[in-house]
């Protein structure tokens, strides 16, 4: 029975809420549940979603989500004072100790 690419996005949305709801009570992250979601659910596995098309679009959706993702986990902290700049309170000439102008 061939199931039309909308049932099969809701039923694979459906399965990474529930999984990724149960990894993060275990402190896990998410990404863990997105991949084992789509091992389960894809060609390899209980192959849920066999059709070549659909397969190659999702896989390109999950890129775009994981890179979106990595780029939320990675994003760097806001820099110290920057050189050149005047530091008013004694704490702030301290910690500016850390980026040597």
């Amino acid at each position: 029975m061939e199931t039309s690419v909308l049932s099969q996005l809701l039923l694979l949305l459906a399965f990474c809420v529930l999984v990724v709801a149960t990894l993060r009570r275990l402190r896990l992250p998410p990404i863990v549940g997105y991949l084992a979601v789509g091992m389960l659910l894809g060609p390899q596995g209980l192959n849920f979603v066999s059709n070549v098309g659909t397969t190659q679009v999702l896989s390109e959706l999950g890129v775009v989500f994981l890179v979106f993702t990595l780029g939320l986990e990675f994003f760097p902290a806001a820099p110290g004072p920057r050189c050149g700049a005047k530091c008013s309170s004694s704490a702030a000439r301290r910690s500016s100790s850390r980026w040597p102008c």
